[in-house]
């Protein structure tokens, strides 16, 4: 099992640009965004959305598991002089009251685990989410190469065999499972993110943007 905290040394967990998807979600006028919208960023890592939602007038937390992830979303936030609301947490239990955020943001995060913590960790986003709210996210798609590979711990979740993330569970899901997941939302968006690597590799994520039913 790796150790988080040790992955986040690495540039490579640590980028600059923002998802693409989730700066075309939250195209709302920043006027507008400033005075209304508490955002929380779930497995904020180093802090690239966090950089960029600040400077849009975002009301912005983050939370993660590892202190060298917030610690760099520290530094960055600090450099360009704003606020760094951040939490040490999992993303199975957070830390925040009910209605708290009007949106919520988890980019490649909610898929390292079961089912079962899919389950929990959508149930936890739930709670914290005002009414209407916006849930911007990604998951694991079971058209991406590594889908099978590993350890079958139960249905669709395959203990990573190989690489930095070597022994942590990765849960894959079919666009009919993620709707029947996200349940309790309105789905605005849903497509399917393909990337091919170097080595002709298929990487496949679906990219959501729900509201939450009132």
């Amino acid at each position: 099992m790796p150790n988080w905290d040790d992955l986040y040394q690495y540039d490579e967990y640590a980028p600059d640009d923002p998802e693409p998807f989730l700066l075309a979600a939250v195209s709302v006028p920043a006027k507008a965004a400033a005075s209304t919208s508490r955002l929380l960023d779930i497995g904020c890592g180093a802090g690239r959305h966090l950089l960029w939602l600040a400077k849009q007038g975002y009301e912005v937390f983050g939370m993660d598991d590892a202190p060298r992830a917030l610690e760099r979303s520290r530094r960055r936030m600090q450099y360009i002089g704003q606020l760094a609301r951040l939490v040490r947490s999992d993303f199975a239990s957070l830390p925040f009251a009910d209605d708290t955020f009007d949106i919520v943001v988890a980019i490649h995060t909610l898929y390292h685990g079961t089912q079962s913590t899919l389950c929990l960790a959508l149930s936890e986003i739930r709670r914290v989410m005002r009414g209407g709210g916006l849930l911007i996210a990604t998951f694991l798609s079971t058209l991406t190469w590594k889908y099978g590979l590993g350890t079958e711990v139960e249905p669709s979740t395959y203990i990573q065999p190989e690489g930095p993330e070597k022994g942590v569970p990765h849960h894959y899901v079919t666009n009919e499972i993620l709707a029947g997941y996200l349940q309790a939302f309105q789905i605005q968006t849903m497509q399917l993110e393909e990337l091919i690597d170097q080595e002709g590799r298929r990487h496949c994520h679906w990219q959501v943007a729900c509201l939450l039913r009132g």
